[in-house]
């Protein structure tokens, strides 16, 4: 037995935990006993694999209750125990199914930032959600309950060697943004960041002067660009470290939508003298960073063909795809809310075709930052 294998052998277990009543403890507390759940598994783990990750117990449970910060802890130690659950059943290899770490971060994620947009719309929705938060952490627990309970039997560590992951689907796009590597390449993200500020410079000033429009207020613009920022600052903090794509797409998504609606609360509040808290602007922001990353994830998986082509039908399919869904769901509010809205006054061709030119902005604006790396 190699010195590593004994030392699993020899290392203290953690605590296998009843499930329905894991449960009931999250349901009665209001999920608060998941903070102190955290605390306790990852003091397990660190005891029983010592070096299996760098968050200590303290800082897992006691981040997130700091105001703000809370929110990108959230993701960073959602996505870090998970993946140390999953790493450390590789590592020992004793046979127990592998965490499957994209389901149970689909889960939670889903679960928890559906909570938070569920209540402003009716409280019994989060009966929904609620349903995910329970099935994400009962995943957690119950594969280290089989992992623990392999030790018990006398598994013997090593027994299993488990192939090779195999490169994730998303490597396409965190490498075309510099984030797969050991290193950030910054002229990529840096590229992407500019390209969005373009495209929003052409919607917002160019655009209008185009098509014979009303200028948009110049608070307005700004706050657009602010969540271009925001959004790069999402894509380089969750993107990079989540290697499962849509995963990594989806979490930076959210917490855009998170930053873009307190954002939109303190701009309107200092600009207009009220706080704008609107849920269906949080739901907007979502839906599209997710069409503007997917469309891109999507057109690098599927066009074989340059890459300039790649980033333009990604685009252009992002921008569509946003407006279209975005449409909808504006109607569907505007007319529970204030009845008489027709669909058709979403769907205009001339703003069809702005959309396809601010995307063509995006698209060669980033690609040809890109080719300013390889010179």
């Amino acid at each position: 037995m190699s010195a590593a294998a004994s030392a699993a052998v020899a290392a203290p277990l953690g605590k296998p935990r009843n499930l329905p009543a894991m449960a009931g403890l999250l349901l009665i507390t209001a999920n608060i006993y998941w903070v102190y759940w955290l605390y306790q598994i990852y003091k397990e783990m660190r005891a029983h694999s010592p070096g299996v990750t760098t968050v200590q117990p303290g800082q897992a449970a006691g981040f997130l209750l700091i105001p703000f910060f809370n929110i990108y802890w959230f993701f960073r130690v959602l996505i870090d125990f998970t993946g140390t659950i999953h790493g450390m059943q590789r590592k020992e290899g004793l046979g127990d199914p592998l965490l499957n770490t994209g389901l149970a971060r689909g889960l939670l994620i889903g679960g928890i930032a559906g909570n938070c947009v569920v209540g402003f719309i009716h409280p019994a929705l989060a009966l929904i959600t609620e349903a995910m938060v329970l099935a994400g952490f009962l995943t957690c627990q119950s594969s280290l309950n089989a992992h623990w309970q392999r030790h018990v039997v006398g598994a013997r560590p090593g027994s299993v060697t488990y192939a090779p992951a195999a490169e994730d689907a998303g490597e396409g796009l965190r490498k075309l943004l510099g984030l797969a590597g050991a290193r950030i390449r910054w002229m990529p993200i840096v590229a992407f960041t500019v390209a969005l500020l373009l495209s929003t410079a052409f919607t917002f000033f160019i655009g209008p002067m185009v098509m014979r429009q009303a200028a948009v207020p110049i608070w307005f613009a700004v706050m657009a660009f602010i969540g271009d920022l925001l959004l790069a600052a999402c894509v380089l903090l969750l993107l990079r470290p989540i290697r499962n794509e849509w995963g990594g797409i989806f979490a930076a998504a959210g917490a855009y939508s998170v930053l873009r609606l307190i954002e939109r609360a303190i701009v309107s509040a200092i600009m207009a003298g009220h706080t704008d808290w609107r849920p269906i602007s949080m739901l907007l922001a979502f839906m599209a960073a997710s069409f503007t990353l997917g469309g891109l994830a999507l057109a690098l998986r599927m066009t074989r063909s340059p890459l300039w082509l790649a980033i333009w039908v990604g685009a252009a399919a992002g921008q569509l795809g946003d407006m279209l869904v975005g449409g909808v769901v504006n109607f569907l509010y505007i007319r529970t809310k204030f009845h008489g809205a027709t669909l058709s006054g979403f769907f205009q061709p001339k703003d069809i075709l702005f959309e396809f030119l601010a995307a063509t902005v995006f698209a060669f604006a980033f690609w040809g930052g890109l080719q300013i790396e390889k010179e």
